[in-house]
C-alpha cells in the first residue's frame, strides 16, 4: 500500500509541469508516471528485498497468459453487463443522458488510459505481481488468495464512491473484493500478471462505457459485488488454481543472486 501511495504521489508530481495542458494530456502524463514508478518500486522490492528475479512478477505473458487475459476481459465485461441488468430492473440505477460530446471515440481512449495505465497496471503489479509472488512459499494457495484479495479490498476503503453511510461503504467494498478475487484467481491459474491487469482494466472500462447510459446507485453495490465474486468462483471451479512456481527467496540469497 505504501509503494502504491508513493507511485501515485510521484505520478501527480510528474504532471505538475503540464499544468497548462488539457485534462487529457495531464491524465496521460500522470498515468505514465504512476506506471513507471510502480514498476521501479516492484523491481526494487523483488530484486533487492526478496533477492528474486524480476520474472517472479509474472510480466511474461506467453501463450497461456494471453489466453487467460482474453478470458479475463470477457468474463469481467459479461459480469458487469450481467449485474447492470438486474440492478436496472430493480431500480438501483439512474438513467444518464450522455452529453452532446459523448461518444465512444471521444471517451474510450482516455478511459483506457485511466483504466489500464493509471489503475490496473500499477495496482496489479504490486498486489498480484509482487505480493502474490512473495507470499508464495510462505502461504498456501488459499492464504495467497485471501491475502491478495482482502488487502486489495481494504485499499478501497478510502476510494471515491457515491456511498454516504457506513453500510453503503461496506457494500461498496464488495466490488473491489469481487474483481480482486477474479484477478487473483486468473493470476494463480495462468502464472502471469496480465490476466489480472485485463480483469482490473476491463472492469473500469466497462463501467466507464456503461456510464454513458446508466449510473449505478449504492443500492446496486451488493449486486455488482456478488456477480463478480460468482464469476471468480466459476473460473476457480473451471480451472484448478495453484501458487505460481517460484523458488524461495533464500535460494537466491544462498546463490548470491
Amino acid at each position: 500500500m505504501v509503494a502504491l501511495l508513493v507511485a501515485e504521489v510521484g505520478g501527480a508530481l510528474t504532471a505538475l509541469p503540464f499544468g497548462g495542458a488539457s485534462d487529457g494530456t495531464r491524465l496521460i502524463v500522470s498515468s505514465a508516471g504512476v506506471a513507471v514508478i510502480a514498476f521501479g518500486l516492484a523491481v526494487v522490492l523483488v530484486r533487492v528485498v526478496d533477492r528474486r528475479p524480476v520474472a517472479a512478477l509474472g510480466l511474461r505473458a506467453g501463450r497461456s497468459g494471453r489466453r487467460w487475459a482474453a478470458v479475463g476481459l470477457v468474463v469481467v465485461a459479461v459480469a458487469v453487463a450481467g449485474a447492470t441488468g438486474p440492478a436496472a430492473l430493480l431500480g438501483f440505477t439512474e438513467p444518464r443522458s450522455a452529453g452532446a460530446g459523448w461518444s465512444p471515440e471521444t471517451v474510450l481512449p482516455l478511459a483506457l488510459v485511466q483504466a489500464f495505465v493509471l489503475q490496473a497496471f500499477p495496482e496489479e503489479l504490486l498486489f498480484r505481481g509482487y505480493l502474490v509472488s512473495t507470499a508464495t512459499g510462505r502461504l498456501g494457495v488459499r492464504g495467497v488468495f485471501l491475502l491478495s484479495t482482502l488487502l486489495f479490498a481494504a485499499l478501497h476503503i478510502v476510494s471515491g464512491s457515491d456511498a454516504t453511510t457506513f453500510t453503503e461503504r461496506l457494500l461498496f467494498l464488495l466490488i473491489p473484493l469481487g474483481f480482486g478475487a477474479l484477478a487473483t484467481v486468473l493470476r494463480l491459474a495462468s502464472g502471469s500478471l496480465w490476466p489480472a491487469v485485463a480483469v482490473h482494466g476491463g472492469f473500469h472500462t466497462s463501467v466507464y462505457v456503461l456510464g454513458g447510459w446508466v449510473s449505478p446507485t449504492p443500492d446496486s453495490y451488493a449486486i455488482f459485488g456478488a456477480t463478480l465474486l460468482a464469476a471468480a468462483a466459476g473460473v476457480a471451479g473451471w480451472r484448478r488454481v495453484r501458487a505460481p512456481r517460484s523458488p524461495a527467496p533464500r535460494v537466491y540469497a544462498a546463490a548470491g543472486r
